[in-house]
Formats: structure tokens, C-alpha cells, sequence
């Protein structure tokens, strides 16, 4: 298990490479000279999830008529070595009011809010 915080202290550092997948903490620090994409990729990622890079839903270069790439089952086994933990996410439930607004484009069609908790609506996870 890991923390949020536990999480993003380690990877402010620079030291490792770790990155989220499913919630699974995976330290690529080791493999990164070995990823077939190349070692930027687990550079760039560094302290994010990459669930959707690894399933295919996007990729790093769209701007450059990147494809999506959809890992393939031996790629699935292999991060399975690299799972060092699983994210434990810091979470506090609340309802909340809106406690501000303002327009955000210049058709004044879509607006942005800022929300705020309520005191004593808390809810459990």
C-alpha cells in the first residue's frame, strides 16, 4: 500500500519511475532502458497514470499523427513484475455549494464554477 503523498514524494525527487495503472503503483526504473516505445515514454510519464496510454485510448504525439497503441498480453505480464504497491487515495466526500462563477468563453455559452464543501455533510467513502 501507498499514499497519495507517499506517491508523489517519490517521484518529486526524480529518483524512480514510478507510475500508476489501475490504481497499481509500478516502478518502471529498472525497465525503462528496455521499453520498446523508448525510455522517454517512461520519462514523460513519470507520476502519472498511464491506464490510458497502456489500453490504447491515447497516446503521446497526437499532434504528430501518433496511433493510439494497445499493449500487447506479454506487456501485461511483464508490468505485473513491476507492481511495487497499490495507491491508497485519500478521499473526503462532502456536498458542496457553488461558491462562485464566471464565464469561460467568449460566447459566454460555457461557464466555469468554483464549489465548496458544506461543513457537517461529509460522507463516507
Amino acid at each position: 500500500m501507498m499514499t497519495e503523498e507517499e506517491f508523489y514524494t517519490i517521484t518529486r525527487k526524480g529518483r524512480r519511475h514510478l507510475l500508476l495503472i489501475d490504481d497499481l503503483v509500478v516502478d518502471a526504473t529498472d525497465y525503462a532502458p528496455y521499453h520498446p516505445g523508448g525510455k522517454f515514454i517512461i520519462e514523460r510519464t513519470r507520476g502519472t497514470d498511464i491506464s490510458k496510454f497502456f489500453y490504447g485510448g491515447y497516446n503521446l504525439e497526437p499532434q504528430h499523427n501518433g496511433t493510439n497503441y494497445n499493449h500487447t498480453n506479454y506487456a501485461r505480464l511483464a508490468i505485473n513484475h513491476l507492481i511495487v504497491g497499490k495507491l491508497v487515495r485519500s478521499v473526503n466526500i462532502s456536498m458542496v455549494k457553488i461558491a462562485g462563477e464566471s464565464l469561460a468563453s467568449q460566447d459566454q455559452l460555457i461557464k466555469t464554477f468554483k464549489f465548496e464543501a458544506i461543513e457537517g455533510t461529509r460522507l463516507s467513502p
